[in-house]
């Protein structure tokens, strides 16, 4: 199976993203997609792009965690403002120090 490329909103050390071609390749034909342990969720957003399943589930024990997915599910357009605002604040903040 040949996978396409997905930019993630969670990024960070640990994530199976640069993985998740190859396990996707291990996946059997299935229906549902269930992870216990989401974290960046990055294998659960490959198997959703490459429709490697028809429903989609993803758990974790950090809530703060749970609470940024259910935002970035339910209300994209809310998220995306909050990063592009906090970019626009990073920039300003910074610009004095930069050559």
């Amino acid at each position: 199976m040949k996978t396409k490329a997905v930019p993630h909103p969670i990024p960070y050390q640990g994530s199976k993203r640069n993985l998740a071609a190859d396990i996707l390749r291990y996946f059997p034909a299935i229906c549902h997609v269930d992870r216990a342990f989401a974290g960046s969720a990055a294998i659960t957003i490959a198997a959703a792009v490459n429709e490697a399943g028809e429903r989609y589930h993803i758990n974790d024990l950090n809530k703060p965690l749970m609470d940024l997915w259910r935002a970035i599910i339910e209300t994209p357009e809310v998220i995306a403002a909050q990063y592009e605002s906090r970019g626009e604040n990073s920039s300003r903040i910074l610009a004095p120090f930069t050559i």
